[in-house]
This record gives C-alpha cells, structure tokens and sequence, in this order.
C-alpha cells in the first residue's frame, strides 16, 4: 500500500520521521486517526512510500488467537501447531525475545513479536522494526 492510500484511511495521524540510521529515512504514523478503531495501538513505517511495517502493541489478535501479553513460549506453539516455522531468541541487546513466525523453515518472516519477562510487548508484520 502506498503511503497516501493509507493516510487517506483516516487510521493514521502524527506523521514522524523513523529511524535515522536507516537510509533512505523511514517514515511512520500512529493509529491515532479519526477512523482508527478504538484501543487500537500501534504504528505504520513506510519506506520509499510504500507500507513497510505494521507494529501494535494493544488492541489487535493474530489469526490464531495470540494477544498483547500471551506468554512467548505459547505464541511460538501455537504457531508450530498451526503448521509455521516460529521460533524465539532472546536478544541482550534489547533486553528481550523476539519471535520470529514463518511459512515454511527458510521461508520469509511474516509475522514478529517483542517479548519482555516472557510476555508479548509488541506484535508485528512482517517483523518488528529496530533501529540500532
């Protein structure tokens, strides 16, 4: 999706530049707009206009039922059960887990989670954005 068809939803507001590390600069919204549904938390990043990461940190459940909050050890069962490739890795870096779902082992990522004290901070599509 391109940057101005997804302002024009009217979920997106607080436009803001991304990480400044990243070149091309990305740029981000909140779901903040006046169409944006209610409790919903979270940012679009667009890079070179087009719609790059989805991230949420509450209001919002993936298709098999993980929340804001689940423990990651069950986020990366329930997934395995479902038949994709997830896993976890705790980062000292970032003093947290990242979770990583995919199709098929080797395949692309298609869906991150940031965990903290074994619990989903952050879920996002395709992958959690850092900037370091």
């Amino acid at each position: 999706m391109t940057r101005a068809a997804a302002v024009k939803t009217g979920w997106l507001a607080g436009r803001a530049p991304g990480c400044e590390l990243a070149s091309p600069r990305p740029i981000t919204y909140r779901f903040t707009g006046p169409k944006a549904p209610g409790g919903l938390r979270g940012s679009a990043q667009f890079e070179r206009g087009r719609l790059s990461v989805l991230s949420f940190n509450r209001g919002v459940r993936t298709r098999v039922g993980v929340r804001i909050g689940a423990p990651t050890a069950r986020m990366v069962s329930k997934y395995r059960n479902a038949g994709f490739a997830a896993s976890s890795m705790f980062s000292p870096v970032f003093a947290g887990t990242f979770v990583s779902v995919k199709r098929e082992r080797g395949g692309r990522q298609v869906l991150g989670a940031f965990a903290q004290g074994g619990h989903v901070q952050n879920l996002a599509v395709p992958a959690v954005a850092v900037c370091e």
